[in-house]
């Protein structure tokens, strides 16, 4: 979506730059320079008797078609331009120079070298545009045809790019029309830009829009002073008196807010936080370095227009770099365009430095980017927005379910919460869980104040879920004043409602009417389903239905989900001692191994076996299990999180510890051998242990388990109650 518009933003742009960006036709002439002390005269140099110190002052020719001129105070340079004019029945040559930033020039011909044939300059108020972009156009001598030779005097203290061109009369209006209609094009967007920017400024502040409108009028300032259109009007010819270090400072000024405004579209305040001072202080920096060009002197102009150039490059990279950090997909149109905005200022410099040839597409074709990337930080959010809010009332469109698709919704909903929620839950946690499903299943489609189970001696347990909390305490009261009442209803296996008051602590409270929902719990257990409304407000014979058919299918969950439970423990525990069987224990083992593979941390097994446990069977079965028991629980103390402990045989245990090697495990060793020392067992009952850690390449749990075994061997042969 957003590549579309830029795509058609660019193709819409696309329609004024394809005349006024052409390149530009006529002859250019061959070029020769030299520099001279100021007030030399022309006739001198021709004579040959200008001198500086012992050298004498000549013209010397240029390769390319224009002249990258580096100009000096108490300096003039001199250009001779030679040219071939064919004869034309029509219309008149002029010479053309682009308005590039040239203070002053004066044009004289060799027949006559003391009498100036005309002068002109971009701060010459005289020779002001009438219209911006507009070039320096001198009259060729009307029938003047063949060779012909032209002498320019530049003075100025900067480096500027002469672009001369002699064309005829017709053609050169038809350019300097297209340049200013160009131009006409730029300022008008920008102020568009600027006056929408301020409307989604004012109807939402926090869109950062008013960032881009004060950018947009900041560049209207800089691309009028840029191409002479801010000295079209008399009102503003004074400006010309700031000369080129007020322009420059006109061209830096737009340099914090467009950083600014990048930033903001961005979203670095959200991404990273951290650097919105820094980039806030050097956008406020650029415009108050601006203003303070303008305090500077005069001859520090040719630094401050490479600075300028310089800073402008850097506010491409540092506003690429800004973006990058921005996730969302909208960022890669204004990195897009700050790449090619980067690439257009340096087609600008190369061709004021005759690198490129001087078209109109080099030398004014970064305004046209510069005027699309800020349309592009208006319009992509603001697009986006409207897309959302458009969204979002597409979503409040939806069609209101009846409540037989509510009540199927729920149905099917508390179906999945119980098999989703029992299906992990241990033994003791299942009735809590069906019925805290059961509660929040119902309240949706059944218009309530509070509802709340009571299940009483319910697997040995008095349970009671109420919703909202805030009502336990009265269903408290209620059941201290109308137990039995509640106990009858609830063998009466049918769903009733009553109206009912009962006492408070202090007096009677307000009467309600319950719905009453027996739960299918066996004798002597009982259970309810309660659900209160405001006195008078029946039950429908439907709502009591959907109540009984919720209320069986969580106690039925509870129940299989119990049975269940109680199945998986009988089946991994072994009764006796309360720890894992033989076969879960060896399980546990082989994931701890691929656990080890995959992530490189050390497993070890200590296996205790238990001498002497013939005396204490010898006192019977009973002192022969509560004996292993107590030493069930001192090997369970040693144990951390996601370790286990199993019995591998009648009186011997398995330990799995991971994360720990064998040296580790020594002292583990010691301290169970401490503690059952303290079990008060028969001297002749003494643990023997052995410790084994799985080796680099080893895969196989049976290999560790026999080696720990060979450990127990060694240990009892030397005598120790532990080994590795």
């Amino acid at each position: 979506m957003y590549r579309r518009i830029v795509w058609l933003a660019l193709l819409l742009l696309g329609l004024p730059m394809s005349g006024a960006l052409a390149s530009d036709v006529g002859i250019e002439p061959q070029l020769a320079v030299a520099q001279a002390p100021e007030g030399t005269r022309l006739a001198d140099i021709l004579s040959g008797q200008a001198m500086v110190g012992q050298r004498q002052i000549g013209f010397t020719p240029l390769l390319t078609p224009g002249a990258p001129l580096r100009l000096h105070e108490d300096e003039s340079t001199w250009v001779r331009l030679r040219a071939e004019l064919p004869a034309r029945s029509e219309g008149e040559w002029v010479l053309r120079i682009e308005r590039t930033h040239v203070p002053s020039a004066r044009l004289y011909f060799p027949a006559d070298p003391d009498e100036i044939q005309g002068e002109f300059g971009f701060f010459v108020p005289e020779t002001r545009p009438e219209r911006a972009a507009e070039g320096f156009r001198v009259p060729v001598p009307a029938g003047a045809a063949g060779p012909m030779e032209w002498y320019l005097e530049v003075r100025g203290d900067l480096r500027v790019g002469l672009l001369p061109t002699f064309m005829p009369m017709v053609e050169a209006e038809a350019l300097d029309r297209s340049r200013a209609q160009w131009l006409n094009w730029i300022l008008y967007g920008l102020g568009i830009v600027a006056a929408l920017s301020l409307y989604r400024a004012i109807r939402h502040p926090v869109s950062g829009a008013g960032g881009v409108a004060f950018a947009a009028v900041t560049l209207m300032l800089g691309c009028m002073a840029f191409t002479g259109g801010l000295f079209v009007w008399p009102q503003t010819l004074g400006l010309m008196a700031l000369g080129p270090i007020g322009l420059w400072a006109l061209l830096l000024l737009p340099c914090g807010p467009l950083l600014l405004a990048t930033a903001t579209y961005s979203g670095l305040p959200y991404s990273i936080p951290k650097l919105v001072p820094y980039v806030r202080g050097i956008g406020m920096a650029l415009p108050a370095l601006a203003m303070l060009m303008l305090v500077l002197r005069e001859d520090l102009v040719p630094i401050l227009q490479v600075l300028l150039w310089i800073f402008w490059v850097l506010l491409g990279l540092a506003s690429v770099v800004v973006l990058l950090m921005d996730s969302r997909t909208y960022r890669w149109g204004p990195i897009l365009l700050w790449l090619v905005l980067v690439t257009a200022l340096w087609l600008r410099v190369a061709s004021e430095m005759q690198l490129l040839q001087a078209t109109g597409l080099t030398l004014y074709g970064f305004q046209g980017v510069l005027l699309l990337m800020l349309a592009t930080m208006l319009a992509l959010p603001w697009i986006r927005s409207a897309l959302q809010q458009r969204g979002a009332q597409k979503r409040k469109l939806v069609v209101e379910p009846s409540q037989a698709e509510k009540i199927a919704e729920a149905r099917e909903r508390l179906l999945a919460s119980l098999q989703s929620g029992l299906g992990s839950a241990a033994e003791g946690d299942v009735q809590w869980i069906a019925f805290r499903r059961l509660l929040a299943g119902l309240k949706p489609v059944l218009p309530q104040l509070s509802s709340a189970v009571v299940a009483m001696n319910y697997y040995g347990e008095d349970l009671m879920q109420v919703d909202p909390p805030d009502a336990e305490e009265r269903y408290r009261l209620l059941l201290a004043d109308r137990s039995s009442l509640l106990r009858g209803l609830s063998r009466s296996r049918g769903a009733q409602q009553v109206s009912m008051d009962f006492d408070g602590p202090e007096g009677p409270l307000p009467p309600v009417q319950l719905a009453v929902i027996p739960l299918p719990i066996d004798k002597p257990g009982w259970g309810v389903l309660l659900v209160e409304r405001v006195e008078g407000v029946n039950y429908s014979d439907e709502e009591l239905d959907l109540c009984t058919e919720f209320a069986s299918l969580a106690t039925t969950a509870s129940e299989e989900a119990a049975v269940a439970a109680r199945d998986k423990r009988e089946a991994e525990i072994d009764p006796e001692t309360g720890v894992y069987r033989s076969a879960l224990i060896q399980q546990m083992l082989a994931e701890q191994i691929r656990e080890s593979q995959l992530r490189g941390r050390p497993v070890t097994v200590m296996r205790v076996e238990i001498d002497g446990m013939a005396d204490v069977r010898s006192q019977g079965d009973e002192a022969a299990a509560e004996a292993l028991r107590k030493i069930g629980v001192v090997l369970r103390d040693e144990l951390e999180f996601g370790e286990a402990l199993g019995r591998l045989g009648p009186d011997t245990f398995l330990m799995v510890l991971h994360g720990r090697n064998a040296a580790v495990c020594r002292p583990i060793a010691d301290r169970i051998i401490s503690a059952m020392a303290k079990l008060g067992l028969p001297m002749e009952v003494q643990p023997c242990i052995g410790i084994s850690e799985l080796r680099r390449g080893e895969s196989a749990g049976g290999a560790l388990i026999e080696r720990a075994a060979s450990a127990v061997v060694a240990a009892r042969r030397s005598g120790t109650p532990s080994s590795a």
